[in-house]
């Protein structure tokens, strides 16, 4: 058997052993028994597991933010707030993004929370992207799997991007973008209520946000789930061999609709440093950056029209610091 072949087989294993814990590991097992492929098997244990993990992850972050935003005089909040448009709030967003243990689905709920409470759009995305792509998780995660040099170059290029990323937004009248939609949720919440009917309120403006966006989301996920199953590593290992410049676009577009998390794309991760660390930073940054499933649910928040420029930006800078890794790496 060949290197790429090993590498291939390899990267299979672990799809495997996609990082689902207990109750995943155990659904994973209950597939096993259908009579279907190994690839079909693989690929349907994503979608369930996949989905699961985001609708619980949601329902749970949602009805946290909404119940607690209920507590909050929006209006004197958003005149304090309004001046976070600055280089403060930008700096202020990328800490506590930083300090966000959550996954890329279950941040939108807390980045609309931020919305509700006044905070600018273009701030607000400036955490999207940072907890997104540097919170201490993955950090701490991607050092572990891959070592120093490797972490230094991933967090240079992420600051990069959220920083360039930041000032391209800060431009743009981005405030009147915030979905009608999402601001009508907040209407649900009177000062007098008590904490029963804050709670029911909470949890009816999460179903509605949910029953909405449902169709979209696992759409998303399936999308990703048959990218991670199906993705074919030995075409992209021999790729890389012959032409790193090709190989940089393809795992910029493979890696950014993929719903996933550091644990589970790191062996990935390490085979592909073995063959171009340049190309394996920049899977890493697609895939951290953005989500399908992720952008399906920001878009019930921002008018599309925005999710849209905030998509194309963060591709572009990320295939800019992929092709300038190839120069310095």
């Amino acid at each position: 058997m060949n290197g790429i072949s090993l590498i291939s087989a390899h990267v299979e294993h672990s799809h495997a052993g996609h990082h689902h814990g207990f109750v995943g590991e155990w659904l994973e097992h209950l597939i096993e028994q259908l009579p279907f492929s190994g690839k079909a098997n693989e690929c349907l244990s994503h979608i369930i597991v996949d989905t699961l993990n985001v609708f619980f992850i949601l329902i749970v972050v949602m009805l946290a933010v909404f119940l607690l935003t209920s507590y909050i005089d929006l209006e004197k909040l958003h005149k304090k707030l309004g001046s976070l448009k600055s280089i403060w709030g930008f700096a202020l967003a990328i800490v506590i993004g930083m300090l966000s243990p959550f996954c890329s689905c279950s941040i939108i709920p807390v980045l609309m929370g931020f919305l509700s409470m006044g905070v600018p759009v273009s701030v607000c995305l400036c955490y999207l992207t940072a907890s997104s792509m540097i919170n201490i998780t993955a950090l701490l995660s991607l050092y572990a799997t891959t070592g120093p040099k490797f972490t230094l170059y991933y967090v240079i290029g992420s600051l990069f991007i959220i920083i360039v990323s930041s000032i391209i937004f800060s431009l743009f009248k981005l405030d009147n973008s915030i979905s009608s939609y999402h601001a009508h949720h907040h209407d649900s919440f009177h000062k007098n209520q008590s904490f029963k009917e804050r709670l029911s309120s909470a949890f009816s403006c999460t179903m509605d946000v949910l029953k909405r966006s449902a169709l979209y989301i696992v759409f998303g996920v399936v999308l990703s789930s048959v990218l991670m199953t199906f993705f074919d590593i030995e075409y992209l290992s021999q790729l890389v061999n012959e032409n790193s410049a090709i190989s940089t676009a393809i795992v910029s577009f493979v890696g950014i609709p993929i719903h996933s998390d550091i644990f589970s794309i790191a062996p990935i991760i390490t085979l592909l440093a073995t063959l171009s660390p340049s190309v394996a930073l920049t899977f890493t940054l697609a895939t951290m950056a953005i989500s399908l499933p992720s952008i399906i649910i920001l878009s019930r928040a921002i008018k599309p029209k925005t999710v849209a420029v905030y998509c194309g930006v963060i591709i572009g800078l990320v295939l800019i610091v992929g092709y300038s890794l190839i120069l310095i790496m």
